[in-house]
């Protein structure tokens, strides 16, 4: 099962960029014109 959820924010509230995982949850933030994007990606078997 995969699971893709994207949270838009403004970047000037997302003020840190950072990659990581939690067992099997992979998350990150990234930036795109003016907007942080906060995707995570939930793996399960």
């Amino acid at each position: 099962t995969h699971t893709h959820t994207d949270t838009h924010t403004p970047s000037s509230i997302c003020r840190v960029k950072f990659v990581g995982s939690l067992t099997h949850m992979h998350y990150y933030l990234s930036f795109y014109k003016n907007y942080c994007f906060f995707t995570y990606f939930i793996y399960s078997d």
